[in-house]
């Protein structure tokens, strides 16, 4: 039986044909009226989201190529568009349609985004680890709820509870569910038979790092990342009893797993049983994390609103951390829009550990809020990231401790940026790179002030002459250093003597002071740099 024909959940998540194509799925696939949110397929690791448009909320599916018109809110699947026209023609049709997302296999081409952003289409891939026929699947389960829409976070963490519980009883064992960071999001009303490690997890609400630390050393996590079936963990030691561990997947994609303290034997029946209650609890699991992501972009305005100074909506509750903290302004990564690069910076924050990242697109850019600690999440951490791995740069106000210093601090991790930027480094702080700022504001202020011989000067490099202006720049800002200015310059130090003779016969006696050469950079500074956002 096809798991997307029932209006239940059933077997395991290997269960549905793998046929690429989506032809036989379309004929079985029925439409349906419930409500998915693009945040649930992204969560699941189903898809991945290229550029978000008007729409994110799926109402039906449709497979491009069929000969049906596609209903207002349909997700368009096009497994045959490979190409940019192909593409062109699906995001078409989902726009005359009223349809609001289109999935492709692989983007073929940056006219697609482009002709998305057009026309409000949600763009969207195929994760490479997925089927079309995963997407269908789960999209089904999905909108095949009592309730229309997504579920409330509530709602999904009682399913997940009723699941440990369940599963308790039938294995006589403790249980608990685990999402796939190892931190705790339900267990078994269960006591007996537990031992120190359930009883720290459970207080902590994640694993401790010591037994982390056990299990990767001992290749388990390795096992999670990868394995479909139900395993047994033998007893690490005697506050680590054997364990029966259930991979929770979706679409190929971990999401979680179930432990129990179990010291039974794992048979052909049990394991079948297990792999359909994982498949429960694996969905139950995504629509949770996907109802934490709605409730995230709700308290998008609330950090937006803490970052400009403005009431804005309480009723999030969302609250800045309470201890020191920087803003961090983060460079631009999509080339598209501000809400394109938080989603593209949360989801690569996600993947290196930091499962809650606050983030807010302010005035075109991004910003992080990061407590001043250790750890994920906290700004050593952060920089360690900026150094080693992060896909742009990214740049820290100095530390503050109330949360009325947000906005003054968004606006000296703008400056910063800026600066980090200008000067070729990866990532840096405000107390780091002040001197750079004071010398951009300054610059900024007399750009509009005019000098005749230095204006000539620089005139004269863009008309590709003699470098003359960068010299004179390269020089001013190594105090006079001609070595240094070599350097800086690529050209022998002679080279460097050389230009500044010539530049010495143009300006006559406007360097001969400090204050004049400070002048003369500070002008040739707001000449060439764009100036501060």
């Amino acid at each position: 039986m096809n798991p997307w024909c029932s209006p239940t959940i059933s077997g395991s998540l290997s269960e549905p044909n793998n046929d690429s194509t989506g032809s036989d799925v379309v004929r079985t696939m029925k439409d349906v009226t419930g409500g998915v949110d693009l945040s649930e397929l992204t969560a699941a690791g189903v898809v991945s989201v290229v550029s978000y448009g008007r729409r994110t909320s799926v109402s039906s599916v449709h497979f491009h190529g069929d000969s049906a018109q596609p209903k207002p809110g349909s997700l368009i699947a096009a497994p045959t568009a490979a190409n940019s026209d192909q593409q062109a023609e699906a995001v078409t049709l989902a726009a005359s349609a009223g349809a609001g997302v289109v999935v492709v296999r692989e983007v073929a081409s940056a006219a697609t985004g482009a002709l998305c952003q057009e026309l409000g289409i949600s763009l969207a891939e195929l994760a490479p680890q997925a089927e079309w026929s995963h997407l269908v699947w789960l999209v089904h389960s999905l909108m095949d709820r009592d309730e229309p829409g997504l579920k409330t976070e509530s709602t999904a963490q009682q399913e997940l509870f009723a699941v440990a519980d369940a599963l308790a009883a039938t294995l006589g064992a403790p249980v608990t569910i685990e999402d796939a960071h190892s931190r705790v999001v339900a267990y078994s009303a269960t006591t007996d038979g537990v031992d120190s490690t359930r009883t720290s997890t459970i207080m902590r609400r994640a694993v401790p790092p010591a037994v982390l630390g056990r299990l990767r050393a001992t290749g388990v996590l390795k096992r999670l990342t990868h394995d479909v079936r139900p395993f047994i963990v033998p007893a690490l030691e005697p506050g680590f009893l054997q364990r029966l561990v259930v991979p929770l997947r979706v679409g190929g994609q971990a999401v979680g797993s179930i432990w129990a303290i179990w010291d039974g034997t794992l048979d052909a029946q049990l394991e079948m049983q297990l792999r359909t209650t994982g498949t429960a609890a694996a969905v139950s699991l995504v629509q949770l994390i996907a109802s934490r992501d709605r409730a995230g972009r709700h308290t998008l305005a609330s950090v937006r609103a803490a970052l400009s100074g403005s009431t804005g909506d309480s009723s999030s509750g969302w609250e800045p951390p309470s201890q020191s903290k920087r803003v961090v302004a983060l460079q631009s990564l999509s080339g598209a829009t501000s809400a394109d690069d938080v989603a593209l910076w949360q989801t690569f924050f996600r993947k290196r550990s930091w499962p809650d990242p606050i983030l807010a697109d302010l005035d075109g850019a991004t910003f992080a809020i990061v407590p001043e600690r250790p750890g994920p999440g906290g700004w050593e951490w952060l920089r360690g990231l900026g150094a080693a791995s992060a896909p742009g740069r990214m740049a820290a106000s100095r530390t503050i401790s109330d949360n009325k210093s947000l906005p003054a601090a968004r606006l000296e991790a703008t400056e910063a940026l800026h600066a980090v930027c200008a000067l070729g480094r990866s990532v840096g702080t405000y107390d780091e790179v002040w001197d750079t700022v004071v010398l951009r504001r300054a610059a900024a202020a007399v750009a509009s002030i005019e000098h005749d011989e230095l204006r000539q000067i620089l005139r004269e490099e863009h008309c590709g002459r003699i470098p003359l202006a960068s010299t004179l720049r390269a020089w001013l800002d190594c105090g006079g250093d001609i070595k240094e200015a070599a350097v800086i310059l690529h050209t022998h130090p002679n080279t460097v003597r050389h230009r500044l003779r010539k530049i010495d016969q143009l300006v006559g006696t406007s360097l001969q002071t400090n204050s004049q050469r400070l002048a003369a950079l500070l002008l040739l500074r707001g000449w060439d740099d764009p100036p501060p956002a």
